[in-house]
């Protein structure tokens, strides 16, 4: 019963631990906005689904929330128009990354690197912040 007991504390340590690390990893990015500041999501983004750069190429899937100025109409209108060029760039991105980026410790980097990206098809607003939902890769 004891080592039942042990085996559930650090199992809860362990979880605890990692999701201090994980709120550490988002930080930086979320430092770069202001922090009263609000956000709408555009959440229309279909799941993207392709394949790494490895050799041979694993399967990812991401699903993302793209962050935006609440209130700005004009983003979010050309978001919807432009869905079609964001999911394309979102797809060509991850397919340059190989399996092991595509690791909660690169999310940081991905997000910036991705708003950065998307930005450059927006002009009438910019993206503030992206959220993954979901990234995962699977071995071939």
């Amino acid at each position: 019963m004891k080592s039942v007991f042990a085996l559930l504390l650090l199992f809860f340590l362990l979880g605890t631990a990692a999701c201090r690390d994980e709120n550490k990893e988002t930080a930086p990015l979320l430092e770069n906005v202001q922090s009263n500041e609000l956000f709408a999501f555009f959440n229309d983004i279909d799941s993207v689904r392709g394949q790494t750069a490895d050799d041979p190429p694993a399967t990812f899937i991401a699903e993302l929330s793209l962050g935006y100025k609440k209130g700005d109409t004009q983003t979010q209108s050309e978001l919807i128009e432009k869905k079609p060029q964001i999911q394309n760039t979102i797809l060509k991105y991850l397919s340059g990354k190989k399996a092991d980026e595509l690791h909660p410790k690169n999310f940081e980097t991905m997000q910036q690197e991705l708003v950065t990206e998307i930005n450059r098809l927006l002009t009438k607003g910019k993206l503030r912040v992206l959220l993954f939902q979901e990234l995962q890769a699977f071995a071939p």
